[in-house]
């Protein structure tokens, strides 16, 4: 009899027991010498399951009577990655056999031993938590001001698709549970870039671990909130929990993690945080994509935030959907109060100086740009008089450099200012790291020092585009404390700084290698990377040219060009050609667009009635498809609701 659970280390030892045939006459001593014979230095036992007087395990440890309910067939359930998945085992020649003490079978430990696992692991990941929703920052430069996520966490207004595909209003994040579609477990939390996805999943974390009374995110016995920008290469689940969420000294093994995870009578969420930023999710059935289609963890709960252009195919129709669309003007003052200044005047003054320009109220509906704003007007008495999202970020960076050579003089302050405009590395690495095979959002540290050299790589860091974080890295097949190490990776502040860059490469490059424009056009849908393509039409005025006349031949690509168009502050008469051009035509507004391609449409039509641009035809029409609550008409016109 075993006198012990089993811990299979490696998948040959997997493949090797699952093609095993068992028609035995004594199965379960057959079943032993199998895994020891197939994987004799590949299995440890453990020693913390008690034994009764003949040997076997005590009780709690087997199943009633000692036998499998199923007679001869034995289910097990588990992991994708661990030994006995999903499969079942004929076992032939003698009466049914109690297997529970085998790995991968749901609750094989003692209950009490269990129940001590859980509340260890449930310690360690709290603590790891807390780490994560405990250092936010909003503007990259200040370091010395880091916030908890609730004291700057202000709710978005935020929708939910129903059963008709319709898009209806939440009043509050804590209402995604109670609009999940019936049997669904699995959620997407949808946005466009810098809406606060991430932060909301974070303030999620924050209700779990301080176990929020009216938040229905402290319900769950376990979360695990994972952020796949840094699972490239990670092949299961448990390999991302040791690596990213258990300290280096875990009391919890990797089995009681499995354990814990199959066990059906533990209510478990999964957070998996920017799936767009997942490197790995064009490798065919990559984990993240098996839970997703069900193939594993079936009982498990799951939220994924990801921009709304994309959305895993994995996500059928029977997934949920939830929408951020951003800030409307009593949160952005909210915002100002709770996170900038309490003072009445100074709040007037931050919101009139937003109010009084109407394309930066527009840019501040997104709450990165309205954090980053709030935060800088605070400090500036004038804020700079931004016309497009690339005048807005180029003063922000700009911002950002200021700040740091404000600190020096002389020689050095020289040399900040050579690296504020000569970064062509930095630029091309971004680029490359979008547009790759597989993206690429994080670095060693050591990698981008050889590349960049140090003075460089320590202004960036310094001015917070580039962010330090230091992972566990474990290998496995060597004992636990060996296989341990502490490397340091870093990754843009936010994935837009990174498009700024990839921009800043592009537009110039566009003109002078025209093969490697062409080749980005066909391979990067534009609503994928929209800032890439906004950017460098307004870093570049002869980029924007090329741009907006391939961006027109791709699918609503006339909407999209124009939006590319405004980004050229000086270049009006461009702006207006390409608006002629889209209004010649039928326009349409289709529920179904993306909330993008939604407010694109608007601000165009807007703009067309601003400056004063003709219809040409008779027969011309503005046609609403499925815009519930986006339109009102009434007296023969058409009112559009602001989106």
């Amino acid at each position: 009899m075993f006198s012990s659970s089993l811990v299979l280390a490696f998948e040959q030892s997997r493949r090797v027991f699952l093609s095993s045939a068992f028609l035995l006459s004594d199965p379960l001593r057959r079943v032993e010498d199998t895994l020891r014979d197939t994987a004799a230095q590949e299995l440890e036992l453990l020693a913390d399951i008690p034994i009764d007087e003949e040997g076997a395990p005590d009780q709690g440890t087997r199943r009633k009577g000692g036998h499998s309910e199923a007679g001869n067939v034995v289910k097990f359930e588990g992991d994708h990655n661990l030994i006995f998945q999903n499969c079942d085992v004929q076992l032939t020649g003698g009466a049914p056999h109690d297997l529970s003490v085998l790995p991968g079978v749901v609750q094989s430990q003692h209950p009490a031993l269990l129940e001590g696992k859980m509340a260890a692991f449930i310690e360690e990941l709290k603590e790891t938590c807390h780490t994560l929703y405990d250092k936010i920052q909003p503007i990259p430069y200040i370091k010395e001001k880091l916030y908890s996520v609730d004291k700057v966490f202000i709710e978005v207004g935020i929708e939910h698709c129903d059963s008709r595909g319709s898009w209806k209003t939440l009043s509050s994040y804590r209402g995604i549970f109670s609009v999940a579609k019936a049997n669904s477990r699995i959620q997407v939390i949808e946005g466009d870039p810098g809406y606060g996805k991430s932060t909301l999943a974070l303030q999620l974390v924050y209700d779990w671990c301080n176990e929020v009374s009216d938040s229905p995110f402290c319900k769950p016995d376990i979360l695990i909130f994972l952020n796949l920008r840094q699972l490239g290469g990670i092949t299961s689940v448990i390999d991302a929990i040791e690596q990213f969420l258990l300290p280096r000294d875990s009391s919890v093994k990797r089995l009681d993690v499995e354990q814990l995870l199959n066990n059906r009578d533990i209510r478990i969420l999964v957070i998996f945080d920017a799936y767009d930023e997942y490197p790995d999710q064009d490798i065919e059935d990559n984990f993240v994509t098996q839970i997703l289609e069900e193939k594993m963890l079936r009982h498990v709960d799951v939220l994924l935030t990801t921009r709304s252009s994309c959305i895993p195919p994995a996500c059928g129709s029977r997934t949920g959907r939830i929408r951020i669309t951003g800030f409307d003007e009593g949160a952005r003052e909210q915002y100002v109060r709770k996170a900038v200044t309490g003072d009445d005047e100074e709040v007037q003054r931050i919101l009139e100086q937003l109010n009084t320009n109407p394309i930066l109220r527009d840019i501040c509906q997104a709450p990165l740009f309205s954090v980053m704003y709030a935060h800088v007007a605070h400090e500036e008495e004038e804020f700079h008089n931004v016309r497009s999202v690339t005048g807005f970020f180029e003063y922000m960076i700009d911002c950002f450099h200021s700040h740091a050579q404000n600190k020096v003089s002389g020689g050095k302050r020289e040399q900040l200012q050579m690296f504020a405009d000569n970064h062509r590395k930095l630029d091309k690495l971004a680029f490359d790291s979008l547009t790759g095979a597989h993206q690429q959002l994080l670095w060693d540290k050591k990698v981008l020092i050889k590349k960049f050299g140090a003075e460089f790589y320590r202004l960036y860091t310094d001015i917070g585009i580039l962010v330090e974080e230091e992972v566990i890295k474990r290998s496995r097949g060597a004992k636990r404390a060996q296989s341990i190490q502490y490397q340091t990776e870093v990754h843009f502040y936010h994935k837009l700084f990174c498009e700024w860059f990839a921009a800043c490469h592009l537009a110039k490059r566009v003109t002078s290698f025209q093969a490697l424009f062409r080749d980005f056009c066909k391979r990067v849908n534009p609503y994928d990377l929209q800032f890439v393509y906004r950017f460098a039409c307004g870093i570049h005025p002869a980029a924007a040219k090329r741009i907006i006349k391939l961006v027109q031949k791709k699918p609503d690509g006339d909407k999209f060009a124009v939006l590319c168009a405004l980004e050229q502050e000086e270049n009006t008469e461009d702006v207006l050609s390409t608006l002629r051009d889209l209004v010649s035509r039928d326009v349409y507004i289709r529920e179904n667009d993306t909330r993008l391609l939604q407010r694109t449409t608007v601000q165009l039509l807007e703009l067309a009635s601003q400056k004063e641009v003709m219809y040409n035809r008779n027969d011309q029409s503005l046609c609403f498809i499925g815009t519930s609550g986006l339109m009102d008409v009434s007296k023969q016109k058409t009112t559009l609701r602001s989106i």
